[in-house]
């Protein structure tokens, strides 16, 4: 696991450095409150942390706060929880202290001990969606395009969020009998990455094409780089 974690690290470097021109690159500032949402990309940084920890590296002395708020379920219109879990929004805005989040039920209270107000935030959504392939394609582009206009118009406390959209990385094929070859997870995700970048560079949000840097990863490594495929 350790080894797939430093791969998306790798990955990510990769495709930062190789991005078009129709988006200025994040520049990071002292103080920044980075949230990380999204699916299983982003949820498993929070067991190896090696892009965060890159991060403080380049910038030791901006005191950055960063926030791990991926979810391996969810998708970019479609968070499963139970009744009484937060938000995302919630997290993306906490101030220390109680908060009863509903009126319909004062039996809920929320407790936070913990001040963070995202001004930048790394969005990883596609891989779950692309499940539903080429039907699904439009509904995915429309969906896409609300959140990333809700996060134009939101403030979390710290001003108009900075946002980085990222595609998701590509099936490695490990040529093992218990996992599929990817080619048709591979197929889709292509589709979605492309799909990403259009509606990116339609709302002025920097995008990060994971998927095609993945792939030219897994095609010069030795050896396995991932635990099944996707991980």
């Amino acid at each position: 696991m350790r080894t797939s974690c430093i791969v998306s690290s790798l990955v990510v470097m990769t495709a930062l450095a190789a991005q078009p021109a129709f988006a200025e690159k994040l520049e990071l500032q002292k103080g920044d409150h980075i949230a990380f949402v999204g699916s299983g990309l982003a949820d498993r940084q929070q067991h190896h942390a090696w892009l965060e920890t890159l991060i403080h590296k380049a910038h030791p002395d901006f005191d950055l706060t960063v926030r791990n708020l991926g979810f391996a379920t969810d998708e970019v219109n479609l968070h499963p929880r139970s009744d009484d879990v937060p938000s995302t929004e919630y997290f993306l805005n906490m101030t220390p202290g109680l908060l009863t989040p509903s009126l319909a039920k004062p039996d809920i209270i929320y407790t936070s001990g913990a001040e963070f107000h995202a001004n930048v935030v790394f969005a990883y959504w596609g891989f779950n969606e692309s499940f539903k392939g080429a039907a699904g394609l439009d509904s995915f582009k429309n969906e896409l395009d609300a959140y990333l206009k809700n996060l134009a118009s939101a403030d979390f406390g710290k001003g108009k969020p900075r946002v980085v959209l990222f595609s998701p990385i590509a099936q490695e094929n490990l040529k093992s009998p218990h996992f599929s070859d990817g080619a048709a997870n591979n197929a889709n995700l292509s589709l979605y990455t492309k799909a990403m970048a259009e509606v990116a560079k339609a709302n002025g949000i920097q995008f990060v094409d994971l998927f095609a840097a993945s792939q030219e990863i897994f095609a010069k490594a030795s050896k396995p780089l991932t635990i099944n495929g996707i991980h």
